[in-house]
């Protein structure tokens, strides 16, 4: 049997095609926003959407090379060497990509980078409460019927863990001071009746 046939190649490049297509939704969905609201210019909201997407693949990246490692060890299987270092290059890229474009993100302007931010922000969020509550619905289901743990554990656990450091974020993260109407219309010149 020949593994590389043509339906082969064209079911990879399809699917293939269709995650660039989604990389490319998910990036005008991040900068489209902060353009509409026209606080910074577009190149800048482009650069931090872009750089959010990047941070949202090294996550990607650091939860495909964590998760098959957990599961391989609460199910007490073993993989072979070479993908136990494929699994780390994996998380050690992610973690890499995630970094790096933290830090490209914090050196931009909070103009820029707060739509990009917001809608990402929400976007791990929801995907944290699906999989700590589907995780919860496995465990559950495991208990009732008495079955071994499983990756229900696993989901459970990312999903608390990524809800708890989006939390975390939310409490050390600097609060948008907006100043008020009054004191912009004075510093424009605009003629402001005295209360």
């Amino acid at each position: 049997m020949d593994s590389l046939t043509t339906a082969n190649i064209l079911d990879a490049a399809i699917s293939g095609g269709m995650v660039v297509a989604l990389l490319l939704l998910l990036l005008v969905l991040l900068a489209l926003p902060g353009m509409l609201r026209g606080t910074a210019e577009p190149h800048d909201i482009l650069a931090a959407a872009t750089a959010e997407l990047l941070k949202l693949v090294g996550i990607a990246m650091l939860a495909v090379g964590a998760v098959p490692t957990a599961l391989s060890v609460l199910q007490k299987s073993q993989f072979a060497a070479g993908t136990y270092l494929s699994l780390l290059c994996t998380f050690l890229a992610g973690g890499i990509l995630f970094v790096v474009q933290d830090a490209r993100l914090n050196a931009m302007s909070s103009a820029a980078r707060s739509a990009p931010a917001a809608i990402s922000r929400g976007l791990l969020l929801i995907i944290g409460w699906l999989a700590s509550t589907t995780g919860i619905v496995l465990l559950v289901r495991g208990f009732a019927l008495a079955l071994p743990l499983s990756g229900g554990a696993v989901a459970a656990l990312a999903g608390f863990l990524l809800l708890l450091a989006l939390q975390q974020h939310a409490h050390h993260a600097s609060p948008v001071r907006s100043q008020p109407v009054r004191r912009m219309l004075i510093a424009k010149g605009a003629k402001v009746r005295k209360k």
